[in-house]
Formats: C-alpha cells, structure tokens, sequence
C-alpha cells in the first residue's frame, strides 16, 4: 500500500507541474525529478543536519515534500514551507534541484557541537561580540564593524580561518587582508551584509554576501569563492559596474557553485570585467546561476587601447563560463568584447561551455538583447550550450580586423523556439559582420519562422565562415539565403 501511495503522489506532483509549465526548462524539471526517485533507495538512509527542501518539516526530504513544490510552482512571494527551498521567494527550477540533491536524506538527532559544523581551528565571529543585526541597527553596525576587523586581526595572528553562524551580520565596512579563510554554517542563512574591500590569497565557502554599492576586486589574485549567495546592489553607474566588478591586474579568481543575485541598483550587470591593458587572467565561473539582471549578465570588456583611456598592455586572457544557468536578462546574458584586437596584446582564448541560457532582452529598458556575443575577441571557444532566444539576435559576432578570428563553436543549441516571458524577438538567429575567417561552427540552428523570420542569419562582409557542419531547421528558403551582402567563401549548414 505504502508504495502504490509513493507512486500516487509522484504522479500526481508530476502532473501538477506539467499542468503549470511556463518554459522549456521543465525537460530539465523532469530529469532531476526521475534522478531524485532514482536516488530515493541509495539515500533513504543517509543522515543531514540541515535539510533547504523539508518544507513539512517532517526531518525527512521525500514525496510529501515534491507534492508541496508541485502544488506552489511558479509561485512568488513563497515561504519555505510552501516549496521555497533557496529562500528566492519563488517556487521554480532551481528549489526542484534542491529537492533532488537531497531527496531521502534525513535528520537523525546527535549530539554535535553549537554552532553546528563549526571546523577545527577557526575563530566564531560571535566570540568576538559580533551581533545578529537583522534590522540594521546603525550603533551595532559600528559595533560589528570594529568587531570583525577584531576576529580577522586574530585570525591573522592565530593562523586560523573564520566561522560564521546562521544570522545577519550587517556593518559598515570592512577590509579583508590578505590570507583570510571565511566559512559560513549554510549559503543560505550565513548573511554577511555592508562593503567589502578585499586582499588577495583569500578562500570563501558557503555564505551569502550582501553588497551596499558593489563587490570590487581590484588588482587582487588567488581568491576562490565557493557556494555564495552575491546579493545587493551595484553603484548604480550602469556601463561602468556591475555586483561584481573584477578590473585591475587581476587574476586567479574563481567563482564556483555560486549565486549572481540580482543587481538592485537598476542599472548595472550581474558581473563585469573591465581590463584596461593590465592583464587580467584565469578567471572562472563554474556551476553558477546568474539571476536575472537590469543590464547584462557577465561582461568581459578589453579596454587596452591608448586611444579609449587604455594602458596599451595586455588585455584579458582566459576568462571562462562553464556549467552554469542563466535567467533572461534585460541585456545580454554573456558579453566578450575587446578594443585592441589588431594588436599583439588583444583579448583572447576564453571559453564557454555547458551552460543553459534561458535567453535575453526581457523588455526594452536596455538597448541591447542578444543573447551571446563576440565583438572581437580572438580564440574564442563555444562549447555544449544552450541558448535560447533573445530580442535581438541569439548569437553577435564581428570582427574588429582582417586577422582571422580563430574562434571555434561546437555542440550548442541555438534554439529560436525557446522565448523567455518578457521576450519579444525581432531579428535573426545569427548576426555576423566583418569576420574575416577562422570561425568554425558544428551546431544545431532552431530558427523560428513565426517569432523570427523564415532566414536564420544576418551575415555581411564575411569571409571564410564555415558552417558546414551545422543544421538548421524553420527556414523557408536555402541555408544560404541570409540578409546582408559582401560574403566570400562562406560554406552554409545543412538545412533539415
């Protein structure tokens, strides 16, 4: 009986989010869901201290609790108890991730030390005196301040890394030297809230961070952060910044398993890199969800050239996205651009890969909706992506010389079909001017004659682009009837 009830209950969940779908990210849906009751009798047994996805608070994450998250989903404005397991007020995607990750798990009592999980030689943050400040006291925001710059000195001097509890620990400023390990008791309940200036050679896990004005990295190096929820607010000067804005000398920084909330200024970008000519370099994002953002989502821009400001240096190197999912922005989603590219020192070999873009260009409030693009960035590699529509074109590509761009895209989705709420395309699915070879394409091209147009592509003065082994379906004439004109050696996809 018990199992002929499981099996019901699933169903029924199944059903109910099936009933509610919005997006194609409910094939994802279905994937984790049949992974997590595939997991169930592996993890029936298995002991946890804190369960995100036990919203019946029955110590265990199992059918009971799928229901709850089938029945609220898409919900806003949700509570953990109706399905809300990554504290976003919204019953979607990514809290199923969460119930599939922990599905069967369950709290068994035991006698552990307070705070739980607290690591062998590390100093707690309360011991210092510092508070839980939910309601931003601004006294015990100075308190807290004075505090923490106390237990990061003792750190130093103790050669010991830093706990921080669950609770919200706001304050004005604060700056972390160089050599500083910082780990929180859970990504969602750890809050560390005020302005941050960072050193270098510094290790962050399982926090959320909440910015007032921005997270700048500045010539800084050997940073890793690890299962951090970025939240808060830019500077609010728009092209200029971002949540997180990398620039300076800057290199060897990583971000893994990591929230990019959304930037609350308004006006700026979930993340921006901005080299000037110093050389910023192996730069990562891996297994990442960037939020929905008002401008773009990552930016990487080469600014090197003397004659926009820039040293005349190397610019960026080896910034890469891999793994990670990103929500339609009201910009582009992933941005690589460079001002230098005819010269030694131009931008390059980056890549993206395994990444699910939902899309981008979610209304009109920025000029700009492609979904990816390349404005000039040799030795690009694009690998295994998914990318759904955008208001302008899915893919931006142009060449800034005659060199040949050198860039190779193999794998990907670019799927016209697939609209975010809040996106209104209007253009093709590829936009590529002046390339001058070396761009080679093995994909699958999902046009969409309806929301685009029976041709695929704008292509104009091109020159040794190869598509060949590339398809493209929804395209009323050859692949090789595109807008634009000045194309020479051109080998086109294979039209299904």
């Amino acid at each position: 009986m018990l199992e002929k009830q499981k099996k019901k209950t699933i169903k029924k969940a199944l059903s109910s989010i099936w009933k509610n779908r919005n997006t194609k990210l409910m094939t994802i849906v279905f994937i984790l869901v049949f992974a997590s009751i595939g997991t169930y009798l592996i993890l029936s047994s298995s002991a946890a201290t804190i369960l995100n996805a036990d919203f019946n608070s029955d110590s265990t994450v199992n059918i009971y609790d799928l229901s709850i998250l089938a029945t609220n989903w898409g919900k806003t404005s949700a509570t953990h108890a109706q399905g809300d397991a990554n504290a976003d007020s919204t019953v979607n995607v990514y809290d199923l991730s969460i119930v599939a990750s922990e599905w069967g798990q369950v709290i068994t009592p035991s006698i552990t030390p307070t705070p739980t999980g607290q690591p062998a030689n590390s100093i707690n943050i309360k011991d210092y005196g510092v508070v839980d400040n939910p309601n931003a006291d601004s006294t015990v925001m100075a308190s807290n301040t004075t505090k923490l710059t106390a237990a990061l000195t003792a750190t130093k001097s103790q050669s010991k890394s830093i706990w921080i509890p669950n609770g919200s620990f706001i304050f004005n400023s604060l700056t972390i030297p160089d050599g500083i390990t910082i780990q929180g008791q859970s990504m969602v309940g750890a809050v560390l809230k005020g302005n941050f200036v960072f050193g270098s050679n510094l290790a962050f896990n399982n926090i959320k961070m909440v910015f007032e004005g921005g997270t700048y990295l500045n010539s800084v190096h050997d940073i890793v952060f690890e299962n951090i929820d970025f939240e808060g607010r830019g500077n609010g000067y728009a092209d200029a910044d971002g949540l997180i804005l990398i620039e300076g000398s800057s290199y060897n920084i990583s971000f893994s398993k990591c929230i990019i909330g959304t930037n609350t200024d308004g006006v700026g970008n979930g993340v921006k890199v901005y080299d000037t000519g110093r050389y910023i370099h192996n730069i990562s994002f891996d297994q990442c969800t960037i939020k929905y953002q008002p401008r773009m989502g990552i930016e990487v821009i080469g600014r090197a050239n003397p004659s926009e400001g820039g040293t005349g240096g190397k610019s960026y190197q080896y910034v890469d996205i891999t793994n990670s999912t990103f929500e339609a922005s009201a910009g582009e989603a992933i941005s690589y651009d460079d001002n230098y590219s005819d010269n030694i020192n131009r931008a390059g070999y980056n890549t993206v890969s395994g990444n699910y873009v939902d899309g981008a260009g979610v209304g009109n409030s920025y000029q700009y909706g492609s979904v990816i693009e390349n404005n000039g960035v040799h030795n690009m590699t694009w690998t295994n992506n998914y990318f759904g529509a955008g208001r302008d074109s899915i893919v931006n590509i142009s060449g800034r010389d005659n060199n040949p761009l050198n860039m190779v895209a193999s794998g990907n989705v670019y799927d016209a079909k697939h609209v975010p709420a809040g996106v209104t395309p209007n253009n093709q699915v590829f936009g590529i001017i002046n390339v001058r070879g070396g761009a080679r394409f093995s994909d699958t091209i999902i046009n969409d004659p309806n929301s685009y147009s029976g041709v695929w592509a704008y292509i104009n003065n091109c020159d040794g682009l190869d598509f060949g082994s590339s398809t493209v379906t929804g395209i009323s004439g050859a692949s090789s009837s595109v807008y634009g004109s000045g194309n020479t050696n051109i080998i086109w996809p294979v039209k299904k």
